[in-house]
Order: structure tokens, then C-alpha cells, then sequence
């Protein structure tokens, strides 16, 4: 058996160091260099692995100052963005998008937020009158979508309203709950003793407690098992040759459901590890004797890494049908590795997660505090892994002990180490790193057995392939601008662009170039800010001149996918609105403020699934066209053929057109648009499938309602040397600043959902040191704060503790 790590492959300076500590493990090694059997897996395996990482993976994760919240309440929060590879903060994106969805999975709002070594803060308004649910809040950056292998963050949120609660049921209550079985490694063969990972997962997404038997075709008990709250479980088996054995699962009120086993495989290798042992962790590769006549002799490898890291390469032959090896925690990667094992031919056979903790990146956060007057003044200190003192940014969220805001599921130091590695969604990742004790490893273990591969393509890799790099950092904004000769119609290269924005502290000027085009880049701007465009001949004269803009925007989702088992039912419970709102509720009545007047109100072609969106004064600066707005609020794509004739596409499974209704009557596609002014239309609602117009509304419907009275907006690009823009830009800081409730202190709503201190921009100094302080109903006794946070170097922090200020002070 050969041992070699990746300093063994790329370092020949330390290559002596490692070969000692392996002559020690395993004696029967006498040289490694120019091994053809590391050279092929070097070749095959390492370096398309590295190269497939090469690019920076970027992960965000989202600190909100509550779990739930109340309708009229704000959602306060704080992104970090860093690089998966080694939880460092990332500097190359500036631009991060957080959105905040309905239960239904409509778009509520969008922001875009400047990002500042790796962190930005900024809060969503949760309007009275929205009903109570699920919301899901949404961040990701441009450059996380050339990943197929990475998902966006999600986090689900929890809306309260003083309206009779909405509790979420199942739309169909007899569906029984789904059962999977996971062979460790990936593979059932027959003969191999062989542990499975058990999930048991409820219509809503939710695991169950269950516990379970498999029998054999004579009806034999062969094994038994019980999962835990969240649905997982394990148990093991040895396969009877072609006997079929079935899964019986009980669960509920005297409910069972049955499944087959997966028939195991005649040959194959099996994959089995012993992660529970702190100081070394057990690796066993098993076969049949079947199998060993066919790999006996044949190499092996088994690598240890994680998202581009190659911790450790083993290479042996299979001379027995039980192999087993000891790997060190101490040389693994923290938190998620992977145990892949190749064949032969530098083609992976099994693979297994395990959790390695002997790496400790989570730094350490202690604070003092004491009362100054009317506030209590918080002194924090942070330390590293280490224990030395360490500069941090932090974000603290301060919340009354009873209050029902506090149930997170997870955290940036849960992310880091656990669920950017795995697949899917994971319930309550925070409770598997509370504690280290035998029955949390166990549980986080069979959590990790029922992962089966990694999320990304080991074939692809193998083959060399590497992510294709569609969409960039996004640093700043970018506007594209283009000269036009107006007599001639044609580019004008000789032209200089002379970019004003006030609000944004901005002059800036560019030449064309020999086509006419420039580009204004990493351009910091904020929301709903204007900027102007002048294009003029290099001695600062615009005869002539025509100008053509384009703001770079990304095509974004306005729909995201929520778990459509999921329904609300009415509740009886009443809850009182801590902060007053708008909802007067008289018996059985509920006044409301009074709504703006829907324009579609009475079109017969509106349905309640359509987007809408109303042209104001405030918002016709940012389009330049029809077709832009469809491309910027609905992610519609517009395309015209060499005759000039357009052709729309708005995500519908189908190629063809969308029909077009202006004013309830259809209308020629090309025809309207060539003729159609931003100014001349009061809104549009865009359908992706619209039944109300038979087959054809099956490519959707395009309905717009025009104005019945014509409107004096003042329009820059009548000069057509001019252009202004409307920016939807980086949404402007915002400062915490705590509630007026009506309700008192004392009282238990206020203790539920009250919210006492948010603070996203905590940074502590080179000695580990930082202050703040905050103010403190005296009727509140207890507290809890959390507070997360990451350094430069990627040590990550985290702690939830609850103070008494009569006991603690």
C-alpha cells in the first residue's frame, strides 16, 4: 500500500517529511518516485480535480435578526460572502442580490446590495396587510450561477399577521411519507456486509420519527431500525443472494408503508467507515471472492478531499476481499470530507462523506457587560482557534429570553463547515455541531450516509471537463453607450460620451471607439438615482449626435420552485399586531386601508397568475423601450429577424410568440412595438399561459392597458444627444432602529416578538476588542444574543447565550 499526500504530488520540498511518517505507517513502502501507478492517478484523477476548482466558488450565508416575524416588522440582516474553499471573505464581488418571496413563490422585492470585504447589511419592510406564511428570502451573487455543483442561499421565513394565523397543512393528507435507502459507499453487493442510511421524509418536506424491519421473502426478521426526529436512521445487512427482502416502515398512528431493497450487485466493491472514533478514523474497502478474482493485483486509489483540496492519496492492490486502512483526522480538511475510490482505469467506484472535527476553525466570542445609565454596555472580545486575540466582523442580534423569534436552524459556522458540502436541504444543521458527544456524531453520521455521491459529475471531471464561465464578478455597474450619426445613420467613431449623476458624486467622460462604443464600468450607484448621458464630437459639440444607452442587467428569476404540498389552513387563534398597524378587526369584519384601483380590474383576459407591472413617473426613465422593459421586469428575450419581425419568448415551454391585447383587443406583435411609447402605457401583466385564451394563449399573453389621458413627463431623450436613466442601483444603508410597539414590556406578546438591538457591523480591533451599547426595557429580565461572524483568515464565529441582567450584572 502506497501513501501520498497532495504536498507529495506538488511539493517535492517536503516530500521526505511525508515519506518517513508513511515508511512508519506502512512498512512494505521503498520509493515513490516515477511510480507509474501515481503518475496515472496524478494525471487522471488530481489534476482534473484541481483544475475543475481552479475558479473561486463563492457561498453566501444570511444572519437575520429573528426566525419569525410580524407583519409590519422589518426583516434586519447581514450577508457574508466567502470562498468555499477557505472560508475567507471575498473581495472580488461587489454585487450581491437578496430577494424576498411570497409563500407562493412570487416575487415580493428585490436588492441589490454592495458588498465590502465580504459583508453587507440592509433590512426588507414586511407590509401590514401581507398574509401569514412561509416567505423564503433568497441571496446569491452573478458569479455563483456558472455552478451547477452550488446552490443559492435560501433561508425560510416565518410571517405572523394579526388575521386569523394560517397554519401549513398537507393538500393531501392520506399521501404516505417518502422512504429511501442509501448503501454506504453506493454500492450493495452480494456477500459484503453493507450499512445502509435510512430517510423517511413527510409530503412538507419534513423527516418523521419511524421505526422500521426488513424481512425476507419467508416473512424473517433480518434487521431493525428507528430514526430520528428528522427522519434518519440506519441499519446493517448482509444480501442473501437473490432473495428479495422488503422494507417495512411504521410510523404515526398504526400507519406502515413497504418497499424493496435494492437487489444487490453480484460484484463490486464495498465502502465502510468508522467516523466515530475521535483520534482516527477506519476505512474498509470489501469485495466477494467473485470480485477479487477480477481485481486482485489491479490498483486502487482512494482520494481524501473537498471542494478542490486533496487531503490525502492512498494507493493499493486488492489482495484480500477485506482491505483497511487508518486515516489521521489531523491530516483531512475541516468539517465535510470525501472518500472517493477509484479503479483501474481512474474511474470512481464509491465515495463516502464523513465529518472530520479534529480541524478547529471556529474561533471564540466573549463579552462583558454592565449598565451605563439607561443602556447596557456590551465589551466583546474575540479570539482565534488558537485562542489569541483576532480582529472579527461581527453581527449581534438581541432578543427577550421568551421570545418565540429565536428558533434558527442553522448558522454561518453550520454553513462553512456542513451545508455548502452537502445536497438539498438539511433540517436543523446548527443541532449536529452543538455538541461533540457519541450520539451527535452518530446522528451527524447518518445524516452524511444518506448523501450518497457529491453533487458534482466525477465523469466530467475525469474527462477533463471545467465549468463554463457565462456570468462574471460583478464590480460596480456597467452602462453601455453608442454614438449614432444622425444624417448618416451610421456609427459615429469620433465621439466623446460625458456621463452626470449629483446624487451618485459622478462626471465621468470616455471616447468611443472605432465603432462608436464605450462603456462606463464599476460604476457605484444608488437605487432609484438618475444618471445622464451626453454624447457630443471630441471639440464638445452635439450636432449630429444621437445616442443609444444600455444599463448591463442580469436575467433574473421573478418565480422561484416552494414546496407545493404545502397549504394553510385558518387557525383559531387571534394575535394582537405589536405594532398597531393598519387592520381594524370588528367581529367578523376586517377593514382595510383602501387599495389603489387595479387597471385590469374588469379585463377579461386577467388572471389571478399574472405579473403585472404600472408605468409611473417615477419608473419610465429606466426603460429605453418596450422591449427593455420586458427584458429588465420580466426576463422576456426579444429577437428580430433580418426583416425586422419580433419574436418574444417569456419562459414558456413552448417557441412561439406571445399574443398581444391592448385594451381587451389583439393586436400585431411587430406592428405595436415599432410604434408603441414607454409614456403612452399605464401597465402591462405578462402571463406565461393564459387559459382564457385557449390555444392561443398556450405561448402566453402579453395585455396591456394604455392611457386614457396623455401625460407631460418630461423626456431627456427628446434631445436625442441626451440620455437619462432611471438606475435601479444598490440599495442604501439603513440603520437599525428599534420598533415603537404598543404593546408594554411586560406583557407576553412583547416578549415573543419584540425585537430589542440589532447590530451588523460589529468589528473588533487588532487586540480582539470592541464596544456598543443598546437600550433595555427594564421590564426585560432575561436576554438572549447571537452573534456570527468571520475574519480575514477564515476563522469563523458563532454563539447563542441567554444572560439574566438581575442575576449576571
Amino acid at each position: 500500500m502506497i501513501f501520498i499526500t497532495l504536498h507529495e504530488i506538488y511539493l517535492t520540498s517536503v516530500k521526505i517529511k511525508y515519506l518517513i511518517i508513511t515508511i512508519v505507517l506502512f512498512a512494505s513502502v521503498t520509493a515513490l518516485a516515477d511510480d507509474p501507478i501515481v503518475d496515472l492517478f496524478k494525471l487522471k484523477v488530481v489534476k482534473p480535480y484541481t483544475q475543475y476548482f481552479e475558479q473561486t466558488r463563492e457561498r453566501v450565508y444570511v444572519h437575520t435578526n429573528r426566525s419569525e416575524y410580524f407583519a409590519g416588522d422589518n426583516i434586519w440582516f447581514k450577508a457574508y460572502v466567502y470562498d468555499a474553499l477557505y472560508a475567507h471573505p471575498v473581495n472580488e464581488t461587489s454585487k450581491l442580490y437578496v430577494e424576498l418571496f411570497n409563500p407562493l413563490g412570487k416575487l415580493i422585492e428585490r436588492k441589490i446590495l454592495f458588498v465590502r470585504n465580504g459583508v453587507s447589511n440592509n433590512s426588507f419592510h414586511i407590509e401590514e396587510d401581507l398574509e401569514a406564511g412561509e416567505y423564503t428570502l433568497r441571496a446569491y451573487t452573478n458569479w455563483m450561477r456558472n455552478f451547477k455543483d452550488q446552490s443559492f442561499y435560501r433561508q425560510t421565513i416565518k410571517v405572523l399577521n394579526s388575521d386569523l394565523q394560517k397554519k401549513p397543512i398537507l393538500k393531501n393528507q392520506k399521501e404516505l411519507p417518502d422512504v429511501q435507502v442509501f448503501p454506504e459507499g453506493g454500492s450493495f453487493v452480494e456477500g459484503v456486509k453493507t450499512r445502509f442510511g435510512i430517510k423517511v421524509t413527510l409530503p412538507d418536506g419534513h423527516g418523521t420519527q419511524a421505526t422500521g424491519f426488513i424481512v425476507n421473502s419467508k416473512n424473517d426478521t433480518l434487521q431493525t431500525f428507528l430514526t430520528n426526529v428528522f427522519g434518519l436512521g440506519d441499519f446493517t445487512i448482509t444480501s442473501e443472494g437473490n432473495d428479495s427482502c422488503r422494507i417495512i416502515t411504521q410510523f404515526g398512528k398504526g400507519e406502515q408503508k413497504e418497499i424493496g431493497m435494492p437487489m444487490p450487485q453480484k460484484k463490486g466493491i464495498g465502502l465502510a467507515v468508522n467516523n466515530l472514533n475521535e483520534s482516527k478514523l477506519i476505512v474498509e474497502l470489501s469485495c466477494n471472492e467473485a470480485t477479487l478474482s477480477e481485481v486482485k493485483d489491479k490498483p486502487l486509489c482512494l482520494l481524501v478531499h473537498n471542494n478542490g483540496n486533496v487531503y490525502q492519496c492512498i494507493y493499493f492492490n486488492f489482495n484480500s476481499t477485506l482491505n483497511s486502512c487508518f486515516l489521521n483526522p489531523k491530516l483531512m480538511g475541516p468539517g465535510i470530507n470525501y472518500i472517493t475510490v477509484f479503479n483501474a482505469d481512474a474511474q470512481p467506484i464509491a465515495e463516502r462523506l464523513v465529518f472530520n472535527k479534529a480541524i478547529n476553525i471556529k474561533g471564540s466570542i466573549d463579552f462583558k457587560y454592565q449598565l451605563a445609565n439607561d443602556s447596557l454596555l456590551f465589551e466583546v472580545s474575540t479570539a482565534d482557534s488558537s485562542q489569541k486575540p483576532a480582529i472579527a466582523n461581527l453581527s449581534f442580534s438581541v432578543l427577550p429570553a421568551k421570545t418565540t423569534g429565536n428558533k434558527f436552524k442553522t448558522s454561518l459556522y453550520a454553513d462553512v463547515l456542513l451545508l455548502y458540502s452537502l445536497k438539498g436541504t438539511v433540517e436543523s444543521p446548527e443541532y449536529y455541531l452543538e455538541s461533540n458527544d457519541y450520539e451527535r456524531r452518530y446522528q451527524l453520521d447518518n445524516l452524511l450516509l444518506t448523501q450518497g455521491w457529491r453533487r458534482y459529475n466525477w465523469q466530467e471531471i475525469t474527462a477533463g471537463s471545467t465549468p463554463k464561465l457565462r456570468y462574471a464578478f460583478e464590480s460596480g455597474f456597467e452602462i453601455n453607450v453608442k454614438a449614432i450619426n444622425a444624417f448618416k445613420n451610421k456609427a459615429e467613431a469620433k465621439s466623446t460620451f460625458t456621463l452626470f449623476s449629483p446624487e451618485n458624486n459622478l462626471i465621468l467622460a470616455v471616447e468611443a471607439d472605432s465603432s462608436g462604443k464605450a462603456s462606463f464600468k464599476k460604476l457605484y450607484l444608488k437605487d432609484s438615482s438618475n444618471v445622464t448621458i451626453n454624447a457630443s464630437n471630441l471639440e464638445g459639440k452635439v450636432k449630429n449626435r444621437v445616442i443609444e444607452t444600455q444599463i448591463v442587467t442580469q436575467h433574473l428569476d421573478s418565480t422561484i420552485i416552494v414546496n407545493s404540498s404545502r397549504s394553510f389552513q385558518t387557525d383559531s387563534v387571534i394575535l394582537q399586531n405589536p405594532f398597531g398597524g393598519k387592520t381594524i378587526k370588528l367581529k367578523e369584519v376586517v377593514v382595510k386601508a383602501q387599495k389603489k384601483k387595479d387597471p385590469f380590474e374588469g379585463n377579461i383576459f386577467s388572471t389571478m397568475d399574472d405579473r403585472t407591472i404600472t408605468i409611473t413617473k417615477e419608473n419610465y426613465f429606466l426603460y429605453n423601450s418596450l422591449e427593455n422593459l420586458l427584458l429588465i421586469e420580466f426576463n422576456a428575450f426579444t429577437a428580430r429577424d433580418g426583416d425586422g419581425n419580433l419574436t418574444i419568448n417569456l419562459g414558456a415551454s413552448t417557441s412561439g410568440s406571445p399574443a398581444l391585447i391592448v385594451d381587451g383587443f389583439t393586436e400585431n406583435l411587430t406592428s405595436y412595438f415599432d410604434r408603441a411609447r414607454i409614456e403612452d402605457i399605464e401597465a402591462i401583466a405578462i402571463n406565461r399561459f393564459n387559459p382564457k385564451l385557449g390555444m392561443n394563449g398556450s405561448n402566453g399573453s402579453i395585455n396591456i392597458i394604455t392611457r386614457k389621458e396623455p401625460v407631460d413627463w418630461w423626456d431627456s431623450n427628446n434631445y436625442s444627444h441626451l440620455s437619462t436613466l432611471l438606475v435601479k442601483g444598490y440599495a442604501a444603508p439603513v440603520q437599525f432602529f428599534q420598533p415603537k410597539y404598543v404593546l408594554k414590556p411586560e406583557t407576553t406578546d412583547y416578549q415573543k416578538y419584540a425585537s430589542v438591538y440589532w447590530n451588523p457591523n460589529v468589528q473588533t480591533d487588532s487586540k480582539g476588542k470592541a464596544t456598543f451599547k443598546f437600550m433595555v426595557p427594564k421590564e426585560i429580565k432575561e436576554l438572549i444574543i447571537r452573534s456570527e461572524g468571520i475574519s480575514q483568515n477564515g476563522t469563523v464565529y458563532f454563539v447563542d447565550r441567554k444572560i439574566n441582567l438581575d442575576t449576571d450584572l
